[in-house]
């Protein structure tokens, strides 16, 4: 039986915790399932149907059975496989360069209690609107630069955007 997934009314999975009862590796979604809960708000974003389940079971074999997340590289050929085709950056600037004109993408950053995906989609010139950000935060509408003084603890971060 398929598991039911916790979709706001657009489809996009925006509360990590209510994904407790997905399996993810050895762990639970919950705790470390926010790489492949970004790589389906990635792809629904780009007009797919992305399967969650697939997604979790895919991605939950890499990093030590998923119990350290999902690595940026497994992510990356994941979504590579199924034709998308990405530009990179690994700094708050390049990031920022390649965000202003995605339609949508995934960033990778520092937060108080680890490294966190979320996934993106463009509002405006400027703009962006982060989903699954944390608890208390399901979407957060912002510039990248201030989402970055708000949730990031590092200058390191991770982006995808379609090439």
């Amino acid at each position: 039986m398929p598991l039911s997934m916790p979709v706001n009314a657009d489809g996009y999975i925006t509360v990590q915790a209510d994904t407790a009862h997905i399996p993810y590796g050895k762990r639970l979604s919950d705790y470390s399932g926010c790489g492949w809960i970004a790589a389906f708000n990635f792809m629904k974003a780009m007009g797919q149907s992305p399967n969650a389940e697939a997604l979790s079971q895919q991605l939950g074999r890499g990093w030590f059975s998923g119990r350290l997340g999902t690595g940026p590289l497994r992510l990356r050929r994941s979504l590579q496989a199924q034709g998308f085709r990405f530009k990179t950056a690994c700094t708050f600037r390049g990031a920022s360069a390649l965000a202003k004109n995605a339609r949508a993408g995934i960033l990778l950053y520092v937060h108080s209690q680890g490294l966190h995906y979320v996934a993106f989609l463009r509002q405006d010139a400027d703009r962006q609107t982060y989903l699954n950000v944390g608890p208390g935060c399901e979407t957060f509408t912002a510039t990248l630069d201030i989402f970055r003084r708000t949730y990031a603890k590092t200058p390191f971060c991770y982006i995808l955007v379609p090439a």
